[in-house]
């Protein structure tokens, strides 16, 4: 996939529910992201790092 074909993201509230999930719904079917920030109000309990080519 080309970097044409990727997408920015972000992903407000990434340490509540929602968006924890979405982080596992992108990782898991694997969208095309060029490049991905999240955003919390207070750091995460543990940080994961997202696959390789992320």
């Amino acid at each position: 996939m080309t970097k044409d074909q990727t997408s920015k993201v972000a992903i407000v509230g990434a340490t509540g529910l929602v968006g924890t999930e979405m982080l596992r719904v992108l990782e898991e079917r694997r969208f095309p992201v060029s490049e991905l920030r999240v955003f919390a109000s207070s750091p995460p309990p543990v940080v994961r790092r997202l696959r390789d080519d992320v």
